[in-house]
C-alpha cells in the first residue's frame, strides 16, 4: 500500500523525477520526466539511466551518484538530458540520497528543472535585507544589554574589592600599631623592671663586698664573677629592649635613635663603616613614619652587616614637598633577588617581604635593586601626609 502511495506521489509531481538503486539501475521515471524526454507510459518499463543521458555525461553521472551516497551534496548543478530523438535538453539537476524501510542500501532521487531559479526582485531583496538588519539589531541589542549587565556587575565587584582592600589596609596598619605598642610595653618592662632589679642586685652585692671585705661569709663564693654575670645580663637585657623598641625613639626621636644604631652596629662589626647622612629635621618626620623608617633601616643594616660582606654602607634621609626618601646602599656582594624572595619565609623574621609590606601599608613605595657582585640599593618613599603615592620609583 505504501509503495503504491509513494509511486502515486512521484507520478503526481510536476517536476521531472528519476530514482536509481545502489547499482545505478533506473527504478522509476515519473510522467513529468517521460514527457520532457518524449517517452510514453508504454516505454516506462524499458527505460534505463543510460537512455536518459548523453554518452559524454554517463561516467560523470555515475561518479556523482557515488558521491551522493557518500554524503556529498549536489544541488541545482547545470546538466544535460537526452530526449528520445537524441536532442540535448539543458537542465539543473539535484541529487537526494535516501534509504527504504528495512534496508541499508542507499537509493538516489534525481530531480530536474529546465529553468534556473528566478532571481528575487529588488523589493524582495530589500525585504530580505531589512529582515536581516532587524535580526542583527535584535541580536546586537541583546549583546549590548548583556555587556551592560556584565559591566555593572564588574563595577560592583570592583567596588567591593576596593572596599575590602581598604579595610584590609586599615586592619594591617592597626595590627602593626598594636604590635609596636606591645613591643614598647615589653621593652619598657625589660628596661625599667628587670633591668632595674638586676642593677639593684648588682649594687647590693658590691655594697656587701665593700662592707665585709675579707670577712665575707664564705670565701669560696665567687662574688666578683657573679657580679660580672649580672653586668652582662643587664647589657643583654638593654640590647633586647633596644631591639624590641629603643626608648630613645620615643624620648629623643628618629634622628638620634638612627645615629645611635649606626654607631652601635659599627662597634659590633669593626670591618663595616656606616655613613649616615640625614638632611631633615626631626619635625619634618611624621610620627607614624618614624617606626617604619627605623624598622626598615634596622633590617637593611643588619642584613648588610651579616650577609653582604660590605665594607661600607651609606644611609641617607631626605625630603621633598610630598615625600620622605630613605636609601640604604652597600658595596657588598649582592644577591639574586628573585631567588631570595621565593625562598624567604615571611614568618621567620622581618625580611624583604615584610619590609615591603610595612612600607606599602603606610601608603609608601618600596624598591630594592641588587645583583651578584653589584651591591644592594634599597629605596623607600613615604608620603608626608599619607596620601596615595602613584607612579614607579
Amino acid at each position: 500500500m505504501l509503495k503504491d502511495t509513494l509511486r502515486a506521489f512521484c507520478d503526481a509531481l510536476l517536476d521531472p523525477l528519476a530514482v536509481v538503486d545502489p547499482d545505478d539501475r533506473l527504478i522509476m521515471a515519473n510522467p513529468a520526466l517521460r514527457d520532457l524526454l518524449g517517452y510514453t507510459a508504454e516505454d516506462a518499463d524499458r527505460l534505463t539511466l543510460a537512455m536518459l543521458l548523453p554518452e559524454h555525461r554517463r561516467t560523470d553521472a555515475s561518479d556523482r551518484l557515488d558521491a551522493c551516497r557518500r554524503g556529498e551534496k549536489t544541488v541545482a548543478v547545470p546538466w544535460e538530458l537526452e530526449a528520445r530523438n537524441a536532442r540535448p535538453i539543458p537542465v539543473f539537476m539535484t541529487l537526494s540520497p535516501f534509504n527504504t524501510k528495512g534496508s541499508d542500501k542507499t537509493m538516489v532521487a534525481l530531480t530536474f528543472k529546465t529553468e534556473p531559479l528566478r532571481k528575487p526582485s529588488l523589493e524582495q531583496l530589500n525585504l530580505i535585507l531589512e529582515r536581516k538588519v532587524e535580526s542583527q539589531d535584535l541580536a546586537l541589542d541583546r549583546t549590548v544589554s548583556a555587556l551592560e549587565a556584565e559591566v555593572s556587575e564588574r563595577h560592583g565587584v570592583e567596588n567591593e574589592l576596593r572596599l575590602s582592600r581598604r579595610q584590609l589596609h586599615l586592619l594591617s596598619r592597626k595590627t602593626l600599631e598594636l604590635l609596636e605598642n606591645d613591643r614598647q610595653v615589653i621593652a619598657k618592662e625589660l628596661h625599667d623592671s628587670i633591668g632595674a632589679s638586676l642593677a639593684a642586685i648588682k649594687f647590693s652585692l658590691e655594697g656587701w663586698m665593700e662592707v665585709y671585705g675579707d670577712r665575707l661569709p664564705s670565701p669560696e663564693i665567687p662574688f666578683d664573677r657573679i657580679i660580672a654575670h649580672i653586668v652582662e645580663t643587664i647589657k643583654e637585657t638593654k640590647r633586647i629592649s633596644a631591639n624590641l623598641r629603643p626608648s630613645t625613639l620615643d624620648d629623643l626621636g628618629f634622628l638620634a635613635t638612627a645615629k645611635w644604631f649606626c654607631r652601635d652596629l659599627s662597634g659590633l662589626y669593626v670591618d663595616l663603616r656606616i655613613v649616615p647622612r640625614f638632611e631633615v629635621d626631626e619635625a619634618d618626620i611624621p610620627e607614624a613614619s618614624k617606626i617604619v623608617l627605623y624598622r626598615v633601616m634596622q633590617e637593611a643594616l643588619n642584613n648588610a652587616a651579616k650577609h653582604s660582606g660590605a665594607g661600607e654602607v651609606h644611609v641617607t634621609l631626605t625630603r621633598s614637598d610630598r615625600y620622605l626618601e630613605m636609601t640604604v646602599d652597600d658595596n657588598g656582594r649582592g644577591f639574586e633577588l628573585e631567588r631570595v624572595m621565593e625562598n624567604e619565609d615571611a614568618l621567620s623574621g622581618f625580611g624583604i617581604n615584610s619590609m615591603r609590606e610595612r612600607v606599602e601599608i603606610s601608603n609608601g613605595c618600596f624598591d630594592i635593586r641588587t645583583a651578584p657582585g653589584e651591591g644592594t640599593h634599597l629605596r623607600v618613599l613615604l608620603p608626608m601626609q599619607f596620601e596615595e603615592v602613584e607612579g614607579p620609583l
